[in-house]
């Protein structure tokens, strides 16, 4: 996936649509807005201070969704998963910097639909 990830950057750059094939499955498609939107209700970014590396790994059907930035974490909701939940692990690790939905980005998207 590291070799993948920087094409699939360049491809949301320059594609308006796209189609994900796994195993000549079409597994998913469409304007990579419309998919950035039904996949960002499952992610999450939140900063917090003090707090160790893995605080949220506690929340059950909560995963490591990819690159930190600075001390911010991108999280993935399972389904079931509570958000609030999250916000609670979070101010018991530290202080809540920020708590937000994050944008889906095509290599998050694309993990997931391979992994169905």
């Amino acid at each position: 996936m590291a070799r993948a990830r920087p094409q699939l950057e360049l491809v949301e750059r320059l594609c308006r649509s796209v189609a994900i094939v796994n195993d000549g499955r079409l597994v998913a498609s469409g304007p990579v807005e419309e998919l950035r939107r039904k996949h960002a209700s499952c992610m999450l970014r939140v900063e917090v201070e003090g707090g160790s590396e893995d605080w949220w790994s506690e929340v059950a059907g909560v995963a490591g969704a990819g690159d930190r930035e600075g001390a911010g974490v991108l999280l993935e909701l399972h389904e079931g998963a509570d958000d609030q939940q999250v916000l609670a692990a979070a101010a018991r690790a530290g202080r809540v910097r920020h708590f937000g939905r994050a944008e889906a980005r095509l290599a998050d998207i694309f993990r997931e639909a391979i992994s169905a």
